[in-house]
């Protein structure tokens, strides 16, 4: 199975831990053997800063897309909701139209 991949933010050079090719396995045990564990945790917890500063930003650049797509939305919902009773309201005046053809051409007859 193919990994997928995010453009994560580039950590300092200084993290005891690889950002690319991640995998968590080799991680520990890797880690295990090269630092300390204060130093792995110190290490996480500023990658982890750095990513949900990311988050926050891609957030907040998309923000009025996601806006402007939630209110498309709404009107796309509105005009599904429309449909039905366009559709009867068709069939009504057609039915109508019908008896008055029938009655004119009953009258002319």
């Amino acid at each position: 199975m193919e990994k997928s991949r995010m453009n994560l933010p580039k950590g300092p050079d200084t993290l005891c831990f690889d950002q690319e090719d991640f995998d968590v396995s080799h991680f520990v045990s890797d880690c295990r053997k090269r630092v300390q564990l204060e130093a792995l945790r110190d290490d996480l917890e500023l990658y982890y800063k750095l990513l949900e500063t990311a988050m926050v930003e891609l957030i907040n650049k998309d923000y009025a897309d996601f806006v402007n797509l939630s209110t498309n939305l709404i009107c796309v919902l509105w005009l599904i909701q429309v449909i039905p009773s366009v559709e009867k309201i068709e069939k009504i005046l057609n039915s109508q139209h019908s008896k008055e053809t029938s009655a004119l051409e009953a009258s002319s007859v």
